[in-house]
């Protein structure tokens, strides 16, 4: 996914999945995190708090 290689699956849902990611080009060290909405979570209106914060949501499975 562009620059980055996906590394591993870390969840799914109805909104869609998460995954574990790390720059392709070695640019930075650290790991990411990749948000693949569903075609479903596109085209839906986000409600209140579903999707505000998605960086505290994924601090909290780490």
């Amino acid at each position: 996914m562009g620059v980055y290689e996906v590394l591993d699956e870390i969840g799914r849902g109805g909104m869609g999945e998460v995954y574990r990611a790390a720059r392709a080009d070695g640019q930075y060290s650290k790991t990411a995190v990749l948000l693949c909405l569903s075609v479903v979570a596109q085209k839906t209106p986000l409600r209140s708090g579903s999707c505000q914060h998605p960086g505290q949501s994924i601090s909290e499975m780490a």
